[in-house]
């Protein structure tokens, strides 16, 4: 369902990355000879992608705003959530909700973000994924939950583990950061 869906995006995904793949050059060009970034004194913004709305973006004002697919926000939060192309339900776990992906690099692009902080491998992780390497945009990872193991619970299966943890590995492995977590979400405190 989603091959149509990709192909009709890879000419704008292709465009969008090359306008943006002198980003860097830029900076440092506008920093050495005008002494200031391209975007002045505008506040870095952090965009939160999250399978869970009610995230930290609500203590941090303007400053961090939480993309998610599907939730509902809360009233009067910085938060955007996106309707899902499709939702494929899952024993065990939550419905894997795929985001519209050129919607979300259409914010991205458009609030300029300076950094993005991902805390799931899932479908909306990989769209911040997306969004911060076309847009040369750093990227942040927070690993809290082993989800190889999750797989290997609910699935029994220790291929499926493996494909889990290749996928972990190669997802996290893209990221300018990673964060690791010594509690498992539901024990955090923000």
């Amino acid at each position: 369902h989603l091959a149509p869906i990709a192909l009709s995006a890879a000419p704008y995904l292709v465009a969008l990355q090359a306008q943006h793949k002198d980003a860097d050059l830029l900076e440092a060009a506008s920093q050495r000879f005008l002494g200031r970034s391209p975007e002045g004194d505008r506040p870095a913004r952090r965009a939160w992608f999250t399978d869970s709305p009610a995230s930290l973006a609500s203590e941090h004002g303007r400053e961090m705003v939480t993309v998610t697919c599907g939730g509902k926000v809360p009233p009067g939060s910085a938060a955007r959530s996106f309707e899902p192309l499709l939702e494929i339900p899952l024993p065990g776990f939550p419905a894997l909700r795929i985001p519209p992906v050129l919607e979300i690099l259409d914010l991205c692009e458009r609030e300029r973000y300076a950094e993005i902080l991902i805390d799931t491998p899932g479908p909306i992780g990989l769209a911040g994924l997306i969004a911060g390497k076309l847009l040369g945009i750093r990227l942040t990872a927070i690993q809290d939950t082993d989800l190889p193991s999750s797989v290997r619970r609910v699935s029994g299966s220790p291929a499926l583990e493996e494909l889990a943890r290749a996928y972990t590995r190669w997802f996290f492995g893209q990221m300018d950061r990673v964060c690791v977590s010594a509690e498992p979400r539901s024990r955090m405190t923000a």
